[in-house]
């Protein structure tokens, strides 16, 4: 959401409604190269960087694909036997 400076005292959420949405479009007039440079550092500070690798869980469960399957099998098997 873009807003203009002296209305941020004055933003809601509602200002951000998809469907309702208020912005700025002068919001070029006013930026400031680098203003929220010390912003972005201490977030950086407080959070630390992206990680470039995720580590992989195991999986702890057959995929949902594999388990239709294997229990397909297993009632065809017991229907076939009772048959």
């Amino acid at each position: 959401v873009c807003i203009e400076l002296n209305k941020l005292d004055s933003f809601t959420p509602d200002d951000a409604d998809v469907f309702n949405f208020k912005h700025f479009s002068k919001w070029h007039e006013s930026y400031i190269e680098g203003e929220a440079d010390g912003l972005a550092e201490e977030a950086y500070n407080v959070v630390g960087a992206y990680p470039l690798k995720t580590i992989r869980k195991r999986r702890k469960t057959k995929p949902l694909d594999l388990q239709i399957i294997q229990w397909k099998e297993i009632l065809e098997r017991e229907l076939g036997e009772r048959s």
